[in-house]
């Protein structure tokens, strides 16, 4: 191979990726100069590597990732088999496409895991569920950080999965989901299943960010249905409806008497990201809330909308910006 010198003599390598360049790795291909690394925490392979070709010192791992080799995403049941190899890995980013029809999906426990990203790639055929299979097979108990992203898949968005997963999610502080296929009623759903959310990113279609920000804005659904209460970071992704900002400030007037009340946290910061510039007369200042109880000042900054808390001792910025 050209690389046996190397064997031994990796006192200060923390990081390996490794990418086949032709294809896939050969069936008994098996490399092992990186198993006395001392330093070794973070991997990060493509579709056709695994632990079985590659030998590193698994308990040190603590960062694992399957990534891309010309568009072909890894199978739900290597990245769930490499997870259960790695007793001690706390962060994981998968780009996963179908399972392998022939093989049967472990179930994995892993107390341990506290990052999740999932990116859930265009597949080459009309293999559904892939997210149901990755889901309904894996146990962290302890994980804060959950990232979804399942676009242009040609798939149904799996509803019933992400939502029963979150709920198993007591921990969860920060969550991120991206998807273009999702309804009104299953964002609502999912959210009301994550009920430690301090941190919530959302690109999803304009109908299901409506809903979601109209309820936000209402005190009966809060006072009768917690929601988000623990929520102190919200941004919003990929839209293209600069009026939203007129119903981000109805929901921020609202978020801030239900802290009053200690309904909920202190929402401390909105990000609204819009596809297209507004027209240039277009203004928000006096349409967000009633100007009588505006507790904000609203600036206008190009294709940016800034709130501000108007009381100095509570200056809260609140951004609104385009990515057109």
């Amino acid at each position: 191979m050209g690389l046996e010198t190397i064997r031994h003599e990796l006192p200060s390598l923390q990081r390996l990726v490794v990418n086949t360049s032709r294809g896939s790795a050969p069936p008994d291909m098996v490399v092992d100069l990186f198993e006395d690394a001392p330093l070794l925490e973070s991997v990060s392979f493509d579709y056709s590597t695994s632990f079985s070709t590659i030998i590193v010192p698994l308990d040190q791992i603590t960062r694992l990732e399957f990534n891309l080799h010309k568009q072909t995403p890894a199978s739900i049941d290597s990245c769930l088999t490499a997870l259960n190899l790695v007793p001690n890995v706390q962060e994981c980013v998968f780009h996963i496409g179908a399972s392998e029809p022939w093989t049967t999906l472990p179930t994995i426990h892993h107390p341990r895991l506290r990052s999740l990203a999932i990116i859930a790639e265009p597949l080459r055929d009309n293999t559904q569920k892939g997210l149901a299979a990755f889901l309904s097979n894996l146990y962290v108990p302890n994980l804060k950080s959950l990232v979804v992203h399942s676009v242009a898949n040609g798939r149904q968005w799996d509803h019933y999965a992400v939502g029963h997963f979150l709920s198993r999610l007591p921990l969860l502080e920060s969550l991120e989901l991206k998807c273009d296929n999702i309804k009104s009623n299953e964002l609502l759903e999912e959210l009301r299943e994550a009920t430690s959310l301090s941190s919530l990113v959302l690109s999803v279609p304009t109908n299901p960010t409506e809903k979601l920000l109209d309820y936000l804005s209402s005190t009966d659904a809060v006072n009768l249905l917690p929601f988000l209460v623990q929520l102190q970071s919200l941004s919003f992704e990929g839209q293209a409806k600069p009026d939203f900002v007129y119903r981000i400030g109805n929901m921020l007037a609202c978020r801030m008497m239900l802290a009053k009340m200690k309904r909920t946290a202190n929402l401390t910061f909105v990000k609204y990201d819009f596809s297209s510039s507004p027209s240039s007369k277009f203004d928000c200042t006096g349409h967000a809330t009633d100007p009588r109880e505006n507790q904000f000042t609203i600036t206008r900054q190009s294709a940016s909308f800034i709130f501000r808390r108007r009381s100095p001792s509570h200056l809260y910025p609140y951004t609104t910006s385009s990515s057109g």
